[in-house]
């Protein structure tokens, strides 16, 4: 005796059942096709979720001529009955986490339209930020850490007064401190969310950190800065050179590429570097 769930692409026999058992499967119209698989018998059951839907199908049959005893029956609608609890169970999870990665990715885009300069900064940089993780051979569950950081990377400058934020020219030595500011903010806004995996904070907290020591808020040097952070700051960077600001215009992505490679063992992990610069060339 077998068992299996059928998708919901074999809802034409599912639709049709509930409960069903056939003993002889070349006796039935609704089981036709299953004689030349060589299954002699074969009892069916559709899956459903809370509110209805189908979901698929449990099968179970025999190879040989089979009689369904109403224990077998009994059991099968358990079995059933427990796989759609799954199912459900599941598909509310999934929504869940659809649910965060829409929010996650709406704060980003609420911070882009308080700061005009940066209008499509947060999806493009999750985007690359993606690229990179994927030439790396990251898995899912790591890959979409780095993309729920990528949202929030910059999200504590919320905490930014307009008229450094905002400012159009350079920041002067007092307004520095302030600008600098936004990455503990952001790991308290981050932090607070509680759902977070720490590899989406370590892009928040060490995407301005410098492979010399010479970044902030940590001042951490080389392999100290988490491996999503060092993979951030260069998504970050080379989008900032490559968009343009009031201050400057955007520079091609062959001069954006000269000049990270120059930065290879300054600002930016050189082994990081050479991967940033060969997805990209």
């Amino acid at each position: 005796m077998t068992t299996m769930l059928a998708s919901h692409d074999n809802g034409s026999l599912a639709s049709q059942v509930c409960h069903r058992s056939f003993d002889d499967t070349a006796a039935f119209p609704q089981t036709a096709g299953f004689p030349e698989l060589g299954v002699a018998s074969l009892a069916a059951c559709p899956v459903c979720d809370a509110g209805g839907r189908l979901l698929g199908a449990f099968l179970m049959h025999t190879l040989e001529p089979h009689r369904w005893q109403a224990e077998e029956a009994a059991l099968f609608s358990m079995v059933a009955g427990t796989i759609a609890s799954l199912a459900g169970r599941l598909a509310a999870d999934e929504q869940a986490i659809q649910a965060r990665e829409a929010a996650l990715r709406a704060l980003g885009l609420a911070l882009e339209a308080r700061d005009g300069e940066t209008q499509g900064h947060t999806d493009r940089v999750t985007a690359l930020a993606l690229r990179m993780g994927e030439a790396l051979s990251w898995d899912p569950a790591r890959l979409q850490a780095l993309r729920w950081g990528a949202y929030l990377h910059d999200i504590g400058k919320i905490a930014i007064p307009d008229a450094v934020l905002l400012k159009s020219g350079k920041l002067s030595a007092a307004e520095w401190p302030v600008m600098r500011s936004h990455v503990e903010a952001g790991i308290r806004f981050a932090t607070a969310l509680g759902f977070l995996p720490a590899a989406a904070l370590d892009v928040v907290r060490d995407h301005h950190e410098r492979w010399n020591g010479q970044g902030y808020p940590a001042g951490k040097v080389g392999d100290a800065i988490s491996l999503e952070g060092r993979l951030f700051a260069l998504c970050d960077v080379f989008d900032a050179l490559t968009s343009p600001r009031p201050y400057k215009a955007a520079w091609t992505g062959a001069q954006a590429l000269a000049e990270i490679e120059v930065q290879a063992g300054e600002h930016f992990d050189p082994e990081l570097v050479q991967v940033f610069i060969e997805m990209l060339a």
